[in-house]
Order: C-alpha cells, then sequence, then structure tokens
C-alpha cells in the first residue's frame, strides 16, 4: 500500500508537468495567431496595434475577474486560454471588408456602416471551419454586441452574450476610446 501511494505521487507529479514540445508549439500557435490578426490589422492604418493593445486588456481584465473569483464556473485556465487566442481574432471577419471603407478618413456613410457591422459573422464563419479555433466563433460573432440589446449583428442581450465576448467587447472599446482614430 506504501508503494502505491508512492508511485501516485511521483505519477501525479509527472502528469502536471507540461511537455517541452507542447509548450513550444503552444507558444508557436499563440504567434501564428498574432501574427494572422496583426497582418488582417495592417490594411486599416488607423489602428495599429488594436491587437496587441485590446489582447493584453483581454488578459488582464480576464485575470483579474479570476482572481476575484467572478464567473469562477465560466473563466476556467482552458477558457482564458482559449479567450486570448479569440481576442486577437476578434477583427478577423475585416479581411471581407473593402481598403475603400477600411482606409475612409472621416465619418462613414450608414451603408458602409452596415458594410463593417458585417466583420463578426463573417470572422464566425471562418473560425467555424477550424476544428480548433470553431469554439471561439461565438465570441468573435457578438463581440460588438451590447448589453442592453442594441448591439449587433444578432442583438443578443445581458448573459445571453458570452462573458468572453463581453469582455473583449469592453476591451475593444477601452482601446477604441483612448486611441487616435480619424473616424472617432
Amino acid at each position: 500500500i506504501s508503494s502505491i501511494g508512492v508511485t501516485l505521487i511521483i505519477l501525479s507529479a509527472y502528469l502536471n508537468q507540461e511537455d517541452p514540445a507542447v509548450t513550444e508549439l503552444n507558444r508557436y500557435n499563440e504567434e501564428m495567431v498574432m501574427g494572422f490578426a496583426t497582418l488582417i490589422e495592417s490594411r486599416d492604418e488607423n489602428t495599429g496595434g488594436h491587437v496587441k493593445r485590446t489582447t493584453r486588456y483581454v488578459k488582464l481584465l480576464s485575470e483579474e475577474l479570476h482572481r476575484r473569483g467572478m464567473y469562477r464556473e465560466i473563466l476556467t485556465k482552458d477558457y482564458m486560454k482559449n479567450l486570448l487566442l479569440a481576442a486577437p481574432m476578434h477583427d478577423i471577419g475585416k479581411i471581407a471588408v473593402s481598403d475603400a471603407i477600411l482606409q475612409k478618413p472621416g465619418k462613414l456613410t450608414d451603408e458602409e456602416f452596415e458594410n463593417i457591422k458585417k466583420h463578426p459573422v463573417i470572422g464566425a464563419e471562418i473560425l467555424g471551419k477550424s476544428k480548433k479555433l470553431s469554439e471561439l466563433s461565438d465570441i468573435v460573432l457578438m463581440h460588438h454586441e451590447r448589453f442592453d440589446g442594441n448591439g449587433y449583428p444578432t442583438g443578443k442581450a445581458g448573459t445571453e452574450i458570452p462573458i468572453g465576448a463581453r469582455i473583449i467587447a469592453i476591451c475593444d472599446s477601452i482601446d477604441a476610446i483612448t486611441s487616435n482614430r480619424c473616424y472617432r
């Protein structure tokens, strides 16, 4: 019995260690996601650095919520890891928005704004095609929803909006408010 106890302790310690190859693969995956998101962002001269700043804000906010015990049943280690993959991808649907709209100085027309409002749906469709990233599609889809139901594209409200989308929406707004953008 005492040998089994020691064996279980050693086995437990071994299983809790992360394989360096898996760690390195995860790091490359995160870099690839960030690189792809930065590539998309580079089409819009007004939002330089937005992806990285928003991702940092998402990390800070989600960690603080977790530290305070808020949404603990949702903000698990795995969920927060996935949220940090979704954060840089939140505007990935802008790949389908024309440069004339993305790079337009000044106020958008109603028609141009309607075109921009499609990017969460397109982003969710893009992520939905990936086995690994499909679980992030609802977060990307709903990152422009508002708690009062007046957001887009689905008009969901309150807790119908996933916590990850709510966190990204807050961080996205903070970055928009604190950045110098011609259309603000």
